[in-house]
């Protein structure tokens, strides 16, 4: 039987980008092998899209779930200390996010998760994650739901 865990003991962490000047419901996703924003996100802030010439598989973590990666974007992101990140991120459907930041992007620009404090580290600040309950997502994010 599967364990009664109490909300905040499943919840991910999110947090708010700025990404061509327009705020971003993120998730930071140490699962992920890519950086990507939604189709609606893009398309609701006019970012030029274009099409990747060899598409991807975006395998994800259930068997047999996979989806193709068609198209990419460079956007502006800035950071928590105010730094300006000029970015690759794949332009795919993810439901709930407008954003989701992965691996290379934590990687890149040496991201920490503090999971247990619900929080994560970037350019030297130490940045609180979003309540799950009270910071409801922007309604860009809920299209991809």
């Amino acid at each position: 039987i599967q364990p009664n865990r109490q909300p905040l003991e499943h919840h991910v962490l999110m947090t708010m980008f700025e990404v061509n000047d327009h705020k971003a419901y993120t998730l930071l996703d140490s699962g992920s092998n890519t950086d990507a924003i939604s189709f609606e996100f893009a398309a609701a802030h006019n970012i030029p899209v274009f099409d990747l010439e060899q598409p991807m598989v975006l395998q994800l973590g259930v068997k047999h779930s996979r989806a193709m990666i068609t198209r990419g974007a460079r956007v502006k992101i800035v950071g928590p200390a105010g730094r300006v990140i000029n970015h690759y991120v794949d332009v795919v459907n993810i439901g709930g996010y407008d954003m989701v930041i992965g691996i290379p992007f934590m990687k890149k620009y040496n991201v920490m998760l503090d999971i247990g404090g619900r929080a994560y580290l970037m350019q030297g600040k130490r940045v609180p994650c979003l309540d799950p309950v009270r910071d409801r997502p922007p309604k860009t994010a809920m299209k991809g739901k």
